[in-house]
């Protein structure tokens, strides 16, 4: 339900053909993200462009994945660093149901990596990995859905291109800590309302129907 209700704001912000300026536009990451796209953690917030993600990649091999509004894709890049002079995180996109769009690690690990909007279609709903530099993204059956070669970025190309992501790997356990991602054609997802909510918004809803009738 939850989904839906996000997907559906999503679609909705989308729909719009002037970014609004939000009163707030960074979003620090909150206790540690998920991996997989049933626990990634959702970006929320007024309406209005995301500028910035921060947040922490912890120790022996990390992923933070983030779910994200891309309502304007012709403008989307994100460019992402550490902030502790260590390497730079590598960049995954999925769709929204979990099958790859694009990858991408600089060859030089403590240069940027960068996204443009290259292999974006449509907007909406998708996923944003920050990962450790040793991460592998890996489908159902344990292939990897990107080679991942460094120096550009890259649609899936491994054996397990066609399948959607189930499971990260790490090859050397390596650690990262804090990284920021400069980001932009992304909008903040609307606070999903409570089921409580819901329930009054449907009465009000239904009592201002009945008002109109009488």
């Amino acid at each position: 339900m939850k989904f839906q209700l996000r997907a559906s704001a999503c679609a909705v912000l989308c729909a719009a053909t002037t970014p609004v300026v939000a009163a707030e536009d960074v979003w620090n990451e909150v206790g540690d993200a998920g991996q997989t796209m049933s626990d990634a953690q959702t970006i929320t917030g007024a309406p209005g462009l995301l500028d910035r993600i921060n947040g922490t990649l912890g120790d022996n091999g990390d992923v933070d994945l983030y779910e994200i509004c891309l309502d304007f894709p012709a403008d989307f890049s994100a460019i992402a660093t550490s902030t502790v002079g260590g390497p730079s995180p590598l960049l995954f996109l999925f769709n929204d149901a979990g099958m790859g769009v694009k990858f991408a690690g600089s060859s030089d690990s403590f240069a940027p990596t960068w996204f443009d909007n290259l292999f974006i279609g449509a907007a909406g709903h998708y996923f944003l990995a920050v990962a450790s530099r040793d991460a592998l993204a890996l489908n159902l059956t344990g292939q990897q859905i990107w080679t991942q070669n460094t120096g550009g970025q890259f649609a899936p190309n491994g054996p397990g291109a066609n399948e959607h992501l189930d499971e990260w790997n790490f090859t050397e356990g390596s650690n990262q800590g804090q990284y920021t991602v400069e980001i932009r054609g992304v909008d903040f997802f609307p606070p999903v309302p409570s089921p409580g909510a819901l329930a009054l918004l449907g009465i009000a809803g239904l009592l201002f129907t009945r008002r109109r009738r009488s």
